[in-house]
């Protein structure tokens, strides 16, 4: 059976409790729970009265729309834990007698016998509705069918305690809502390889294999770096993030890339022009003024998403300060964070990388907050009126060992800032009548201190 039929079957029992029943009938053994099972006439043509022989195994309950004869058309029915055989089947007998045949002229069936197989499970299957699924979608069915050793398939695992697990290196997907009948619904959650396992929690099948299915998990993904300039031998940390959610309103979250949990891997489709370092997460530069691609794998090799990356020779430096980089004039007692971009010939941004080196200096106005490692930034409190000097001077990138690589051809920025004393101007705000029939003309003066 498929799941889809599984589904149909479980819909149309819920739906109208009358599908047709086969006359014989595999029930599942079990210790630890009774196993339940409804037989409806079609139709409910006729009223019947239901015996068995085997009380032991089985219990009768029979649903009587007639109640002077005590019959009906319906028999709802029990096994008993541990009563059948653990190891075989037990074939029980129910006969069903139509006590009523004057009122159901239509029914064909004076009596009827249905052969109910108690029997072990030999085997799980779980099936799903589709495998491939999306992380953010709605979730999606899955469910388990049962068979003895001959490939006969249960009828039923109502009341067969089942265990439902998902397995994978992550958390790739979850069950939402109830995880105890055949049925259960898997919400994908985030990009990776998963399985939907189900096994029987009775002592009788602790020796079952469990049943499995796998799926995968995809989402759309972002790499870091994407698209950037990297001097000869700069560097760049890597970082992959997964879209989860809303396609209008995404949420970046982080992918593994190392180690026994990463579902992905990295590398450059030319190592000559920039070389992946998995081990410290970083691509590195090569051979400067050429570009490449990084590449993002699934563990079978296949490229799920490639991202261009370029190298670069310098050829300016420009030094601005911030919150106003389009102004050179700065006020006393002020901060200021000092931002130094390292221009290509096309004037492309080249990516700071922490490992440049960068020899900057600052003039006696400016008292020096914080600077970073590589020089290319750093906060500053000008102390003093006058014109402050920023000079930076590009030497070199450094290697993981402390070695120097040098940056050819040298290149040197300097920018002059005016550096003045705070003014107060009174008053601060001035508000003036507007007639647009007279258009008043005003004069206004101001003191400056």
């Amino acid at each position: 059976m498929n799941l889809v039929g599984l589904l149909v079957s479980i819909a149309l029992s819920s739906a109208f409790a009358e599908q047709e029943v086969p006359e014989t009938i595999f029930l599942p053994y079990s210790e630890t729970e009774d196993v339940d099972f409804t037989i409806d006439r079609p139709s409910r043509v006729g009223c019947y009265q239901w015996s068995c022989e085997n009380e032991e195994v089985i219990e009768l309950i029979p649903i009587n729309t007639d109640h002077k004869l005590q019959c009906g058309s319906r028999l709802e029915i029990k096994i008993l834990p541990k009563t059948a055989d653990p190891n075989g089947p037990v074939k029980l007998t129910i006969l069903a007698e139509n006590v009523d045949m004057e009122a159901y002229e239509n029914a064909a069936i004076q009596s009827i016998e249905y052969t109910v197989v108690v029997v072990p499970v030999g085997k799980l299957e779980v099936m799903g509705l589709k495998t491939e699924l999306q992380a953010g979608d709605e979730p999606v069915p899955y469910g388990v069918a049962a068979y003895d050793k001959e490939g006969n398939e249960f009828d039923t695992l109502d009341g067969v305690q089942l265990g439902w697990f998902v397995g994978a290196k992550k958390d790739v997907a979850r069950f939402q809502g109830s995880q105890t009948g055949p049925i259960v619904q898997l919400e994908p959650l985030s990009a990776g390889k998963g399985a939907v396992i189900c096994l029987i929690n009775d002592p009788n099948y602790e020796g079952l294999e469990p049943a499995l299915l796998d799926f995968t998990v995809s989402a759309p993904l972002q790499m870091e770096p994407d698209g950037i300039y990297l001097l000869a031998g700069g560097e760049a940390k890597l970082a992959l993030f997964e879209k989860i959610g809303k396609k209008d309103n995404p949420v970046l979250s982080p992918i593994i890339i190392k180690g026994d949990l990463a579902e992905f891997t990295i590398a450059s489709r030319e190592d000559d022009i920039v070389r992946v370092d998995m081990e410290r997460e970083v691509v590195i530069a090569g051979i400067p003024d050429d570009e490449t691609s990084i590449l993002v794998k699934d563990l079978e090799g296949n490229i799920l998403k490639g991202v261009p990356i370029r190298t670069a020779s310098p050829h300016r430096m420009e030094i601005k300060s911030h919150p106003y980089p389009e102004s050179k004039q700065l006020i006393v007692n002020q901060e200021y964070d000092i931002n130094i971009t390292i221009f290509d010939k096309e004037d492309h941004k080249i990516y700071p990388s922490e490992n440049i080196l960068t020899k900057t200096t600052f003039g006696k106005q400016f008292d020096i907050i914080e600077i970073s490692m590589n020089g290319l930034w750093a906060k500053v409190r000008p102390t003093m009126v006058g014109i402050g000097k920023i000079k930076a001077s590009l030497r070199s990138t450094l290697t993981p060992d402390d070695d120097e690589t040098e940056i050819t051809p040298h290149i040197k920025g300097v920018t002059d800032f005016e550096i003045y004393e705070s003014v107060l101007v009174n008053p601060r705000q001035t508000v003036l009548p507007w007639d647009a029939a007279t258009k008043p003309d005003y004069q206004l003066s101001y003191k400056v201190t």
